[in-house]
Parts: C-alpha cells; structure tokens; sequence
C-alpha cells in the first residue's frame, strides 16, 4: 500500500486518509502447493545425488531446470495472479493492482466512459487508461462502483450529487438530492443538450473573474440565463480531470428564484459617485453585453444564495446583487491551464 499512498499523494498533492481494499474471492487449488512440495524434495534429491549421498548416477542439471520451470514458476505465477490485481476505493477515486503489484489510480471525474458487460466486467475509460473489473471476482460490495458511475452521469443516467464517505472500513454513498422547480429542470434539461459539462449549485468550484458577458436571457420573472465566452474552474470542480485549475471555452449559467436585485452604475472608473439604476429582473437585460466581470463574490445564506458582480466595459463600470436559489452552470471543453494558476 505504500505505492498506492505515494502515488496518491504525488498525483493530488494530498495525503490519502481513507481507503477500502477488495481482494479476489477466489481460492487457490491446493495442487499448485503441491507441485511446489515436489520440487523442493526433487532439489533435495539432486542435491545429495551430485554431492554423492546417494545414488550412482547424477541427475542433468537440464532435467532440473525444466522441473522448476514446471514445478515451482508455473506455481508461482498462479498464485502471484490469483493474489494480485486487488481493488482499491477511495473518496474521490479507484484503483486497481497490477500484476506487478503497483497500483493503477483513477479520478472519479476523469472517468469518460462506462460500459458494463453480460458477465459483470466493468470496462473503464478515461483519456488515456483502460481499465477492467470483473466485479462477480470481488466482495459484492465492490459494487458500490456502480452507483458511483450511475450517479456521475453514466449507464444512459443523469448526473447527481452524491458524497463518498469510507468510515470502518465500509464505503457509504450519499445522495444529496437538489429541489428544482418545473421550470428550472426544463432549463436544466435544455442546458445538457447545449453543453458537455452541467452541474447545479457548484458555485463555490468556478470563477468569473475576466471573463466576457456575452448574452443576458431573461426566462420569466425568476430565472435569468447568462453566457459568457469562458469561465474558470477549481482543481476540486467535479468535471475537472487536472489537478489545477482550467479555463473553459463557452459557458452559461442559469439562476433560478432570483430576487432582491440591485443594479448600480459607478460612474468612470476615476469617478466615485453610485446610482441605483435598477431593482428588477427584468432591469438586468440591460446589463451591458461584451462587458468584462471584474470581481464576482458568492455568498451561501441558510437556504439560498448570493451574488455580487462588478462589470466593466470601456469606462462604464456597474455592480449587480441579487439573490437566487439554485444554479446550474454549463460549459463545453476545457481550453487550457486557468491564468491564475501558476500566480
């Protein structure tokens, strides 16, 4: 296990506190330990024949070679298979042993494709790692990998917020069920025809800052659907495969029950003087477009949440509040390494 803590904690720069492993349930034929028996008193035997112990006649050094070839490798590897190739799950990934004994490690959220077989193999696919777990082999536990796969979005579903917590040795999955209104699921289900990536109310995992508004949508008197023409993700956002943070191409977010809004303009930027333009949705469909976000902050409050943003475009600077319930942001690829992360 040590392997798989430094491999773990080189590849997420974190230490791994948590972890349950699934060995084989299969069972080793006895007669390979017989084999191994004979060719420990067949050595033996050669042994006190070419010291001259016993017997007139040397056995060929030949004959021995291919008794252990036999005897003991063939053996050996058998036992080396059926004991190796164990399963390993953690929090926020899985690995599985290789033959040579290190461990082969995948993110949950680089996981591209999943497709599960008539005899329960679990063939697994990200970038550029191929992985296959014959599940029928394992503790039926290990099954729990499933309902994983299910909940990231796999097996023709759709995506769920869950959480994976491993405590005594036992792996826990928590579903954490998200209330959408009527509207806001179609919106939601318009939106992952449009985009690869949709995830609500992640909004602590992505970053606006200098990204572009492009278009402002105002849905009826409670949702409002902005473009911008990329935003910023977290190392930690669920969708992201790397370990730091990445830059998206187009994206969108989708506010649902949005209320208490507050429009002010700022005057030009070597001005200080505030006006209130504003306090409806509606009002925010003069949001100036192609302008960029200066500052953005999110606030969770007890059953909803807040947002401040500053745009700027030339010299005309605005700020907007409101507060909504739900979001559900969207976007399609990854177009590099976010500008921030090597600040």
């Amino acid at each position: 296990m040590k392997h798989l803590m430094k491999h773990y904690r080189k590849l997420t720069k974190r230490p791994l506190n948590a972890y349950v492993v699934y060995k084989k349930l299969t069972k080793i034929n006895k007669q390979a330990y017989v084999l191994m028996g004979l060719f420990i008193i067949l050595f033996m035997v050669y042994a006190l024949n070419a010291t001259g112990q016993i017997g007139p006649y040397e056995l060929p050094y030949e004959f021995l070679g291919i008794a252990a070839v036999v005897l003991l490798v063939f053996p050996l590897l058998y036992i080396h298979m059926k004991t190796t190739h164990k399963v390993v799950i953690m929090e926020d990934a899985f690995a599985k042993q290789t033959a040579f004994r290190r461990y082969k490690i995948v993110m949950f959220k680089s996981v591209k494709k999943v497709r599960i077989n008539k005899k329960n193999v679990l063939h697994i696919t990200t970038g550029n790692i191929k992985v296959k777990i014959p599940t029928n082999l394992y503790d039926h536990s290990v099954n729990v990998l499933k309902t994983v796969f299910d909940y990231e979005g796999f097996f023709d579903k759709k995506k769920k917020p869950y959480a994976l917590h491993i405590d005594g040795g036992e792996v826990q999955l928590e579903e954490k069920p998200i209330t959408l209104s009527r509207t806001t699921q179609q919106l939601l289900e318009r939106l992952e025809t449009t985009y690869e990536y949709v995830r609500t109310d992640i909004i602590e995992e992505i970053i606006l800052y200098n990204a572009q508004l492009e278009k402002i949508k105002i849905i009826d008197d409670a949702h409002c659907h902005l473009t911008f023409d990329h935003i910023d993700v977290k190392s930690t956002h669920p969708d992201n495969p790397e370990f730091r943070a990445m830059k998206t191409t187009n994206a969108a977010i989708v506010f649902e029950h949005v209320s208490h809004v507050e429009i002010f303009d700022l005057g030009k930027t070597n001005q200080s003087e505030v006006e209130l333009v504003g306090t409806s949705i509606e009002r925010l469909k003069k949001l100036q477009k192609g302008a960029n976000i200066m500052d953005t902050s999110f606030k969770t409050l007890a059953d909803t949440h807040s947002v401040d943003i500053t745009l700027m475009q030339g010299t005309k600077k605005q700020r907007i509040r409101f507060v909504f319930k739900h979001a559900i942001i969207g976007f399609n690829d990854f177009a590099g390494v976010a500008w921030f992360e090597n600040q």
